[in-house]
């Protein structure tokens, strides 16, 4: 984690559903910080040829030009079969280097960041994060809002998100500054203090 005069990049993960958008919008509203959901970045990714491609291909029909509002989530749920490793490894390699771009960018221009996106820990670029926080919330109330709010079953949920689990259960896997809970109500108490340290070194 590093830090560069008054640009501060901070990254939110968690499971699908755990409220990442909720609390990272929360925290652009009082501060003024640009917000950055990647999930929209990792769509437009998604629609680079070779991988665009091979999306089509498993969810069996054409997906929409690359724009601001596809996100790659909800993709994922007509899928009849995994990626394969190297399908993988290359949406990472062009996700991460979109993401890298977008911070050095906002370095240069003293712009700071809320990144928000399920699979954070994955992408290399984390090293150039100030701080990276986990948000949880209850499980069962959370893969309701996910059904709810892509359509999704919660067997499929949970599935898709064996691979992402060892950040998400056991947290000392992946070096997190924090845990935020979300409940959903009320403004967690960690989102707050956060928002009064920005505010109290001079952030925004």
């Amino acid at each position: 984690m590093q830090n560069n005069g008054k640009s501060v990049i901070i990254g939110l993960t968690g499971k699908a559903g755990s409220g990442k958008s909720f609390i990272s919008e929360q925290i652009t509203e009082k501060t003024g910080f640009r917000l950055v959901k990647l999930d929209y970045q990792a769509g437009q990714v998604a629609n680079k040829f070779l991988l665009k491609q091979a999306l089509q291909r498993k969810i069996k029909r054409k997906i929409p030009k690359a724009h601001e509002d596809i996100q790659l989530f909800p993709l994922l749920k007509d899928l009849d079969t995994p990626f394969r490793n190297w399908e993988t490894s290359l949406f990472l390699m062009f996700l991460n280097r979109k993401l890298k771009k977008i911070i050095r960018e906002a370095r240069k221009n003293g712009e700071s960041l809320i990144v928000d996106f399920i699979s954070l820990p994955f992408l290399k670029c984390i090293e150039l994060f100030d701080r990276v926080y986990l948000v949880e919330t209850d499980n069962d109330k959370r893969l309701e809002r996910l059904g709810a709010r892509d359509g999704m079953t919660k067997e499929w949920a949970e599935q898709q998100e064996k691979f992402i689990e060892k950040f998400y259960s056991k947290h000392d896997t992946f070096d997190f500054c924090g845990v935020i809970y979300n409940d959903y109500e009320e403004l967690p108490k960690e989102v707050e203090e956060l928002i009064e340290e920005f505010k109290e070194n001079g952030r925004y």
